[in-house]
């Protein structure tokens, strides 16, 4: 479904946005207009879009120099948009004639991501959860499939100069499009890739023949997954190994939604990227691509937008504008119903977080004059006394009236006085036991960043792990290595503590996995932590031992002597019967032997009938 996927909006090549809802109903807005024509299927409730692309899209072309250049332009393949829906179809949308134009039938399942080849105008290629890739023909209505992954395949993208193609599910995979082999594999997501872009900046094809890894050798990509708050920058080198390995990360404010990249005019190494998050917000970076960082980047702007009465307003989609003065932004805000549009100068932007104060367009502001108004309201002065109607003296006796009432209310017993005084103090307890989550990540923030004790340890010796995981999941990234560092130095202490600190490091370790395994200096922050579990839990296996040999020696000790307490005595010995006792003794044994001897005569008897 569209609320699912990052694919159901994107920008086109004529100032044009088409977007998708849940329900299957198409819109394309007009950008420079501000007006939108509506496209509803007729099995829109059974068949929905997941996913869109523009025939020369400039966000998806492999080459950003020509973006000026095909952005100029409005031709009447920029008019043309194919359609990706959840049953496997997909079908070519002409915005002219807001009509569907053709059918293609392959997928088993659903369409997740569609591009056009960047040097053929009439192929394009697909990806699909049913694990295929798909090159298609416009022209010829024909196409060819291949095995892409053992996962879902959510993203698929071109590469430069048309001959590779780039996939994703939790694995990046870039292919050569002529033989569909497998050049190069990229790791490093524990989430599927939602957005994937190459940098292609002044690259120059070579004029002999030659692989097709070796068009695309040097060139760098980003890539942008669901559950992780932070892009990877990736490089392709024309190396043996299949496996790469990460260039750099570049952290954001929460997760991504979509993203987009533009090279400088002055110096083709210096990119921007733009990201624009799931709170609604826009993370801006601009970085010098030449060579690997062992840092995280965080972003040079942040941008913000609200209304007057300080409420945020949702930025739905992003986008560079081509300028030959100034780098500006694009911004879509609102909601899908009612978009508004805006664009903003990175260069008039000094601050490093931007709130920008706009009118929301899904609130409706109403406006009365006061013409026509038909309630007229009488003035009034200071020498104009007001009587009201009744008996003479009225004033006097409400005025006695409401002194009387007042004195009855003010008088309490004691028992009521006393009741009153234990609700607020229990009330006022409530209310400072309470404590937020949010509250508890920016002070741990804070705490963290100017290393103060006093605020770690209000913070860290809180015991409740449903409050430690909420607050570790609104801590900020940057927040996280020094985090685990303080962790790590606190374990070193007594054990008395170290189960409160183990909670909160299982929580940090937990959510954040997929950050930690991106990050250059894991290694370096968690061999302390390794090498103190490790002295720690070395003589965990005699102790386990020696508690079970304990316990059996133990349990074994206790039942004897339950054993021993519950047994009955066999005979008891009574000092002033023993007289009594030989007699019974001689009873006994005579009256054994005369049966004795009765038993051996009725044998001889019996033997001699016989």
């Amino acid at each position: 479904m569209c609320d699912e996927m990052h694919h159901c909006s994107t920008f086109g090549g004529n100032n044009q946005l088409a977007i998708s809802s849940s329900d299957g109903v198409l819109q394309v807005w007009n950008i420079a207009r501000g007006n939108v024509q509506q496209f509803t299927p007729t099995s829109h409730l059974a068949t929905t879009y997941t996913c869109m692309a523009w025939k020369g899209d400039p966000t998806r072309s492999s080459d950003i120099s020509q973006r000026r250049q095909k952005n100029t332009k409005a031709t009447a393949d920029q008019k043309l948009l194919i359609l990706g829906t959840n049953s496997g179809e997909i079908f070519s949308f002409n915005s002219a004639t807001n009509g569907i134009v053709s059918k293609f039938v392959g997928h088993s399942d659903r369409v997740n991501d569609l591009c056009w080849h960047s040097e053929d105008s009439s192929v394009f290629y697909s990806c699909s959860k049913d694990k295929y890739l798909m090159e298609w023909d416009v022209n010829s209505n024909t196409h060819s499939k291949w095995k892409g992954d053992n996962d879902e395949i959510v993203t698929v993208r071109m590469g430069p100069y048309g001959r590779t193609l780039i996939s994703a599910s939790t694995t990046i995979k870039l292919w050569d499009l002529k033989t569909k082999k497998l050049l190069k594999r990229y790791l490093g997501h524990t989430s599927p890739v939602v957005e994937l872009s190459f940098i292609n900046f002044g690259m120059v094809k070579s004029s002999e023949p030659v692989e097709a890894i070796e068009d695309v050798n040097g060139s760098y990509f980003v890539s942008a997954a669901k559950e992780e708050k932070h892009l990877c920058v990736w490089q392709v080198k024309a190396s043996k190994t299949r496996k790469q390995q990460l260039l750099m990360t570049l952290l954001l404010t929460n997760k991504p939604r979509s993203i987009d990249i533009i090279s400088s005019d002055s110096d083709t190494t210096n990119v921007k990227v733009l990201a624009v998050t799931e709170e609604g917000e826009v993370n801006v970076f601009e970085q010098k691509l030449n060579g690997s960082k062992n840092t995280p980047v965080s972003p040079s702007r942040i941008i913000r937008l609200s209304d007057e009465d300080a409420h945020p307003i949702n930025i739905v989609a992003a986008r560079f504008q081509d300028s030959q003065e100034t780098n500006h932004i694009q911004l879509v805000y609102g909601k899908q119903l009612k978009l508004a549009f805006d664009s903003i100068d990175l260069d008039a932007q000094s601050e490093s977080e931007v709130c920008l104060i706009r009118q929301d367009p899904a609130k409706t502001k109403v406006t009365q004059e006061v013409d026509n108004v038909k309630v007229r309201v009488p003035l009034k002065n200071d020498n104009v006394k007001s009587i009201l109607p009744g008996q003479v003296g009225h004033s006097d006796v409400t005025k006695k009236r409401k002194k009387e009432s007042s004195i009855g209310h003010s008088v309490l017993s004691m028992e009521e006085q006393l009741a009153a005084i234990s609700v607020q103090k229990e009330d006022g307890k409530d209310q400072s036991v309470e404590v937020k989550a949010d509250s508890l990540a920016v002070l741990l923030a804070q705490g963290l960043k100017s290393n103060d004790r006093d605020i770690l340890n209000q913070v860290l010796q809180r015991k409740n792990e449903s409050l430690i995981t909420k607050t570790v999941n609104q801590l900020k990234l940057p927040s996280i290595i020094p985090l685990i560092s303080e962790l790590s130095s606190r374990l070193q202490g007594g054990p008395d503590k170290a189960l409160t600190f183990i909670r909160w490091l299982r929580a940090v370790l937990t959510y954040h996995t997929a950050f930690l395994m991106t990050h250059p200096e894991i290694v370096q922050t968690l061999t302390p932590l390794f090498q103190l579990m490790t002295v720690r839990t070395r003589s965990l296996p005699q102790l386990s031992r020696l508690e079970g040999k304990l316990d059996c020696v133990i349990s074994q000790n206790l039942n004897k002597t339950r054993r021993e307490e519950n047994e009955d005595p066999l005979y008891v010995y009574d000092e002033d019967s023993d007289d009594m006792d030989a007699d019974i003794i001689d009873d006994q044994s005579d009256s054994g032997d005369e049966w004795e001897y009765m038993d051996g005569k009725e044998n001889e008897d019996e033997l001699m009938e016989e």
